[in-house]
């Protein structure tokens, strides 16, 4: 979405960054990136706010395509920290 700074094109292989951080604001507050290039640089720029605290219900993922022919297919792979960042972390933050 153009709105988080992701863009509003995709395509195969894209990685969505997010940085998430709990104690930001009241209920904490996340960036969003696609391919390493934030939309608001989590080093030095506040984050959207989350409306409700995540740390008790979780975050989930939703994927929104459409096309004129009304049928998609989408794949989505989540990246843990186990497999290493895909990109450069920004500073002052760590992989969780």
């Amino acid at each position: 979405d153009t709105t988080y700074g992701v863009g509003s094109s995709w395509a195969v292989n894209d990685i969505i960054n997010v940085a998430y951080d709990t104690n930001a604001g009241t209920n904490g507050q996340v960036w969003f990136g696609k391919n390493g290039t934030w939309g608001r640089d989590p080093a030095s720029e506040t984050g959207f706010p989350v409306g409700t605290d995540a740390s008790s219900v979780g975050f989930r993922p939703a994927i929104s395509y459409y096309n004129s022919s009304g049928s998609s297919t989408t794949q989505v792979e989540i990246i843990s920290h186990t497999q290493g960042a895909q990109y450069t972390i920004p500073t002052g933050w760590t992989l969780a």
